[in-house]
């Protein structure tokens, strides 16, 4: 079953998530993943933590997902997502 990868991110430097994103997007597309959305912040619903942004990865299940963000390649991108942005990421297994 699919598996979604969201990241809410909050942007320290434009210029290098800029640079991560496509860094990453070229990884996780090498493990099946496939943008979904990319959006800008409008307003909170019900929360009083925003972030600048979100994304949102489709991987082909959650082994797949775990072994693309368990990977050495991706491993050596983590600098360059902690010097460009605050992120939270999560896993989520879509039903069958």
């Amino acid at each position: 079953m699919p598996a979604l990868m969201i990241s809410e991110i909050t942007v320290k430097s434009p210029e290098k998530l800029q640079d991560y994103m496509a860094k990453t997007r070229a990884l996780a597309a090498r493990f099946g993943a496939e943008m979904i959305a990319q959006a800008e912040f409008a307003r909170p619903l019900t929360s009083n933590d925003p972030h600048d942004r979100v994304v949102i990865a489709k991987f082909p299940d959650l082994e797949t997902l775990e072994r693309w963000y368990d990977s050495p390649e991706y491993a050596d991108l983590v600098p360059l997502r902690e010097e460009a942005s605050e992120m939270r990421m999560t896993a989520y297994a879509t039903p069958d």
